[in-house]
């Protein structure tokens, strides 16, 4: 579940949550949402737990999104960045 901030700049948190929310990755509901209906909370989670498929299809979907190797090419792109070789 996917509760983005209101407060930041250019409401990128909730741009972020809707590309997940859009690759099955997760459920985004807006923090105002929480506020004027609680319930909402507590249904969300419900729904969750209620339906082992609806969490192993977000979590495969994840997976898909996720990018095991960006810590490594980082460290490469550094060190190319400072003078060093591939």
């Amino acid at each position: 579940m996917l509760v983005p901030s209101p407060y930041v700049a250019g409401n990128h948190q909730f741009y972020n949550a809707s590309v997940l929310k859009d690759a099955g990755a997760g459920q985004l509901v807006e923090e105002k949402t929480l506020l004027e209906n609680p319930e909402v909370l507590r249904d969300t989670i419900r729904g969750f737990f209620g339906s082992p498929m609806i969490l192993e299809s977000a979590a495969k979907n994840a997976a898909r999104l996720g990018k095991p190797q960006a810590a490594a090419d980082m460290l490469q792109d550094m060190r190319i960045l400072c003078g060093g070789s591939r």
